[in-house]
């Protein structure tokens, strides 16, 4: 998801995020997150995990990116 979120948020290449998307199998994706501001993920190399689903949620939401 965080290579989608590279995709749609930093390069605008919302076709290439969306086949990005469609590759995770059901229940990985979006949809086996909870709410962002209790996510627990983290990462080594400090990136915001919870945000740029957050993020990656909204750019879903509004249409731009179609999964």
């Amino acid at each position: 998801m965080m290579r989608a979120h590279m995709y749609a948020a930093q390069y605008g290449n919302h076709a290439l995020a969306a086949e990005t998307m469609a590759a995770i199998e059901v229940g990985r994706g979006l949809d086996a997150c909870g709410q962002c501001d209790t996510c627990k993920a983290s990462c080594r190399h400090s990136v915001q995990i919870s945000n740029k689903l957050g993020h990656l949620r909204q750019i879903v939401a509004s249409g731009e990116l179609r999964v």
